[in-house]
């Protein structure tokens, strides 16, 4: 059995090991979402600094304008 962290639901051995991948937390960090077992959908992000934390921030922002600009072409090519 795993040690789940109580706001999140998952172990924070985990998300301590996604965050010492990103550049062994030096100048690094991330932003994670995922469902809960509940059917939520939680964001959790951890970032060595501010500045890291609105880079993070401003690269999903542009993901998911790309996201919705993509699904809008398919769109418009699944009506054709």
């Amino acid at each position: 059995m795993t040690n789940k962290d109580h706001k999140t639901g998952l172990p924070e051995s985990l998300l301590d090991q996604i965050f010492e991948h990103t550049n062994n937390g030096n100048n690094g960090g991330f932003m994670l979402a995922y469902v809960s077992e509940e059917g939520e959908v939680n964001v959790i992000s951890k970032a060595s600094a501010p500045i890291i934390e609105l880079g993070i921030l401003k690269g999903v922002e542009t993901w998911l304008d790309n996201m919705s600009v993509q699904h809008q072409i398919n769109l418009q090519n699944s009506e054709d």
